[in-house]
């Protein structure tokens, strides 16, 4: 079962990567876009003291 928190954080993450990929071609050079695209997948864009307990609504660890 999806907790509000959990179901809140998937959309967010959806709608920023749609908000990413929707002008790749236009206003954003597709190549860039598909590489920065992996590189969230991979997680490497997260800060090295980055312990990974935020979300959108509780950003507590962000320093």
């Amino acid at each position: 079962m999806w907790s509000f928190h959990s179901l809140q954080d998937f959309i967010i993450h959806l709608m920023i990567r749609t908000g990413i990929r929707d002008p790749a071609g236009t206003q954003l050079t597709e190549d860039v876009v598909e590489a920065f695209l992996r590189l969230v997948e991979q997680e490497k864009l997260r800060a090295p003291d980055d312990d990974g307990g935020g979300n959108m609504t509780e950003i507590d660890n962000v320093k």
